[in-house]
């Protein structure tokens, strides 16, 4: 398999993360810290899977917890402060696309057992191929994330 787009995913995102500057999100809307705290809790689920697709087992592919606010808060509070969790990303991205390249291109077909929820909604559930949970991933949530930051950011104009 190949890592190609969700390194170019994680990049895109990790340069956000690193450019800051965010403000307070609308009520409801994740912090910044809370959408770092996502990413890195979920590259933790991703790398679950892969390595038990790679050992002949099947994990289950969830978002449920790293979705919820309380669990966000315990990473951010885990880790302390953004340097730290993007660090602590930054380490979990290599993991994730190091063992995406190591796993035989065969296996991006293996049916997972998976639910993903969106803005309260289920947009995945049941078995899906990990080839297509890879490209979500790259193609889609990590993009998003990266939007999500850049909303965070005070229009430079306004204050201006």
């Amino acid at each position: 398999m190949d890592s190609s787009a969700l390194r170019a995913g994680y990049k895109e995102f990790l340069a956000e993360a690193r450019a800051g500057g965010f403000g307070t999100p609308p009520p409801g809307e994740w912090t910044a810290e809370q959408v770092l705290a996502h990413i890195g809790s979920n590259d933790l689920r991703i790398a679950d899977v892969l390595d038990s697709v790679a050992s002949g087992t099947l994990t289950r592919f969830d978002n449920l917890r790293v979705i919820d606010a309380s669990h966000l808060d315990a990473y951010v509070a885990r880790h302390g402060d953004a340097d730290a969790m993007i660090a602590a990303i930054e380490e979990s991205s290599a993991q994730v696309c190091d063992s995406v390249d190591q796993l035989d291109p065969e296996l991006a077909a293996v049916p997972v057992p998976a639910k993903i929820v969106d803005a309260g909604h289920t947009v995945v559930e049941g078995p899906t191929p990990l080839g297509q949970l890879l490209t979500m991933q790259a193609g889609f949530h990590l993009p998003a994330h990266a939007a999500q930051l850049r909303a965070l950011r005070p229009d430079e104009v306004a204050t201006a």
